[in-house]
């Protein structure tokens, strides 16, 4: 098995670090490494590695917002300099967070929590490929929210408030990656701001 990544940090030596202990453990292939995190995200917009390591201070844009915007099945490893990140990082589903000066001992435990993240997430693609449900992450719980109870979502600043027939629920997961989990032929409304079912409205409206 081998796990393609993509190491996204703004320091070079940093980078020849963790691409360094990638060549040592063999479990993991660097497929590409980005100093420029726009560049980074022009490069994710049309590849989806396995895994990213992903820095989290960066001039201009954070690791943090990176992380929202990554596609759902991809796996990502903050590191950082600076342990005030850790709570964040957890929140947003990284497997794992690493600190910077990063020993080998340390980057090889990562290594194998990607590794058991990775063959979870493969067995589950296997024996459930189109889910009827979606799982977003709500303050420091996992929320499951049937697809057939969503009325539509509304993308804000730095969040999104999904609106369902029982109650509305607020997450810090972008629109983009909500929208990945989705079956898009029930939800046929997209903007940059709002995804709707449009049967469900339509339903809810002939009852109002």
């Amino acid at each position: 098995m081998k796990i393609n990544c993509v190491i996204i940090d703004d320091e070079k030596f940093a980078i020849d670090s963790l691409v360094n202990y990638c060549n040592q453990i063999e479990l993991i292939h660097v497929a590409e490494t980005f100093t420029d995190p726009y560049k980074a995200l022009h490069y994710l917009e049309s590849n989806t590695p396995d895994l990213v390591f992903l820095d989290i201070q960066m001039p201009e844009i954070s690791g943090i917002q990176i992380a929202n915007d990554l596609k759902d099945r991809i796996l990502f490893v903050f590191t950082s300099a600076y342990n005030q990140y850790t709570i964040n990082g957890f929140n947003l589903n990284a497997v794992d967070y690493l600190l910077k000066p990063i020993s080998f001992e340390r980057f090889t435990e990562a290594g194998e929590k990607v590794k058991a993240k990775y063959s979870a997430q493969s067995l589950t693609n296997l024996s459930n490929p189109e889910s009827s449900h979606i799982t977003v992450k709500v303050e420091y719980t996992n929320v499951v929210i049937e697809n057939a109870h969503i009325l539509y979502i509304e993308a804000m600043d730095n969040y999104c408030r999904i609106f369902t027939i029982r109650k509305t629920i607020t997450t810090l997961m972008s629109l983009k990656r909500i929208v990945e989990l989705l079956p898009v032929t029930e939800f046929t409304g997209y903007t940059n701001h709002l995804l709707y079912h449009g049967q469900k409205l339509k339903d809810l409206l002939k009852n109002t």
